[in-house]
């Protein structure tokens, strides 16, 4: 998942063993992005990463908290997810 100026924020993925799936879903909140200098994600060379943190202190706004992220993430899988109504 990409900012709108292309740094990377989350990674979604998927992996199978053993005929067993399993998905993952990785949103940095505040990691430490040093890290990162140290592989290349993605396979993708050149990527910058970011995080909510960093996005937060470039508004000018507080980083949200590991409980504020999970609730947002939550409520909008659940919107997303629900059945749409039609009248």
């Amino acid at each position: 998942m990409w900012t709108p100026d292309h740094r990377k924020i989350a990674s979604i993925g998927m992996r199978i063993s053993g005929g067993v799936t399993s998905h993952r879903f990785a949103l940095n909140v505040d990691p430490d992005l040093d890290v990162h200098a140290t592989f290349t994600a993605c396979a993708l060379p050149g990527v910058r990463m970011t995080s909510l943190a960093r996005l937060a202190a470039e508004l000018r706004r507080p980083t949200p908290t590991e409980e504020q992220v999970r609730d947002a993430v939550a409520d909008a899988a659940t919107a997303e997810l629900a059945p749409s109504r039609t009248p």
